[in-house]
């Protein structure tokens, strides 16, 4: 399949963004993407990219050590079992050394995750289509108070309803509440550890999800704008009440933001694809690891911290690489898509609620079809005459007919900035030549690596008055 991939040497900032795009996802690109989800190995973790038709994907796919919790032997305690009957009688049984263990971090192996991306997620059930988006960090976030584990002496006697089995050392005194075990018979617990780390399991932090209301349909032509700004911190603290009256939004002391319209429509709250905060701002957003902390019981203090988060940008390929990986084999990209009039933005956001914002990149014609703002250049050769008179030789008798830039006489060179963003780092608009040629009119430089060829379509994007 054909890709473009632009090496990226001046490293991007994407923590603030604006992308525009136009694309179409014929239906085959829908049936390669569940035969591809169908190839997953079963039980394999973690699966990146599943079910996913890429549109533009930034950055390399990365791998981390994956942590995973586990029972964990950390020594052994020579223990007694001391059973209580229903009539108080008491009952000693020696049973030597005892395994100490807990629930501590174990490495499963270096595991590969997304990457950034925009595209599109496939429902195996009946190949429904809706946005997916992951603004992927190389953060961990700082996260405490959230899970904890008790060290245990672990009784090997089964647990019935005629008698409790309390573990002790020998000698120690006999405990004098026997409902101490009611909860956890045969097992008495020690040390009391933070393990918050199972909640990011050391991997870095994302934004991002399925947005259920955005969707797309195959072999029709839609426009997608969207902005984020996910530059400062995040941060939250566990808020939620017995009663069930706080909202998410109450264990939120900072978060991020996101704008989306789609087909010249905005969306919000929980039709962004993204964790949104209940309460808090329409274009707010978290992170999911954000949202757990929040949603935890006031009482046990739960923070959390993401600061100054970072983005890789390089490469940057449209719709994507080639070959990607999960817990158990390789995701072969790209997958058939059609796309037009491409901008990529960096360091700054737009308001997608704002009409004027949205008609720099989608505007209705005189019979309300919508048609990007760029339409197909009419090549316009421009001249100049020679000055003088060459039969007298008067002065400027032998300059030459000015010569106008290829930019002059091909429109579809010239790029695409507007006063209100500057210029696109990333912009393939105004011809399919462009995309054909691999010619970024956009400020980033390097060059763009074709792979495959890449055809011209027919139409010209439009979205028909009613869809």
């Amino acid at each position: 399949m054909s890709f473009l991939t632009l090496p990226d040497p001046n490293d991007l900032d994407l923590t603030k963004a604006v992308v525009s795009m136009w694309f179409r996802v014929p239906s085959d690109a829908v049936t390669a993407a569940i035969a591809q989800d169908e190839k997953y190995v079963d039980g394999a973790y973690p699966r990146p990219f599943q079910a996913l038709i890429p549109l533009l994907m930034f950055g390399p796919q990365s791998t981390r050590a994956f942590i995973d919790q586990e029972l964990v032997t950390i020594g052994s305690i020579h223990c007694q079992a001391v059973t209580v009957f229903p009539d108080n009688t008491v009952g000693h049984h020696d049973l030597g050394l005892l395994p100490v263990v807990t629930h501590g971090p174990v490495s499963k192996g270096i595991s590969p995750f997304n990457n950034t991306y925009i595209g599109l997620w496939v429902s195996e059930d009946d190949s429904s289509l809706f946005l997916n988006v992951n603004l992927q960090t190389t953060n961990i976030a700082s996260i405490f108070n959230y899970d904890f584990q008790a060290t245990s002496y672990v009784c090997p006697l089964p647990y019935d309803q005629y008698a409790y089995s309390i573990l002790v050392p020998p000698g120690a005194p006999m405990p004098t509440e026997v409902a101490l075990a009611g909860n956890m018979p045969g097992v008495k617990d020690s040390v009391i550890e933070d393990v918050s780390w199972s909640l990011t399991r050391n991997q870095p932090e994302y934004y991002g999800g399925k947005s259920s209301t955005v969707t797309v349909t195959p072999d029709t032509w839609h426009h997608l704008l969207i902005s984020w700004d996910i530059s400062g911190s995040v941060s939250a603290h566990s808020a939620a009440t017995p009663d069930g009256t706080a909202t998410t939004w109450d264990g939120i002391d900072s978060a991020s933001s996101m704008w989306v319209a789609f087909d010249d429509k905005n969306y919000t709250g929980n039709d962004l694809p993204a964790d949104w905060p209940d309460g808090g701002p329409p274009n707010a957003i978290i992170t999911p690891n954000a949202m757990n902390v929040a949603d935890r019981q006031a009482s046990i203090n739960a923070t959390y911290n993401l600061t100054s988060p970072k983005m890789e940008s390089a490469p940057i390929c449209i719709p994507s690489g080639n070959i990607y990986y999960y817990g158990g084999g390789t995701i072969e990209f790209p997958y058939h898509v059609e796309m037009a009039e491409l901008q990529v933005f960096t360091g700054v956001t737009l308001d997608t609620s704002v009409e004027t914002n949205r008609r720099l990149f989608i505007v209705p014609d005189k019979k309300g079809v919508l048609k990007p703002v760029n339409p197909s250049p009419i090549y316009i050769p421009i001249a100049k005459t020679a000055v003088g008179d060459p039969t007298t030789w008067e002065d400027g008798a032998d300059l030459p007919a000015f010569v106008p830039p290829p930019s002059a006489l091909d429109p579809s060179a010239v790029g695409s900035g507007n006063k209100l963003l500057g210029t696109p780092a990333i912009d393939f608009t105004k011809a399919s030549l462009n995309w054909m040629m691999g010619r970024n009119l956009g400020s980033l430089k390097g060059k763009v690596v074709r792979t495959g060829k890449i055809k011209a379509y027919f139409p010209d994007p439009s979205i028909p008055v009613g869809d």
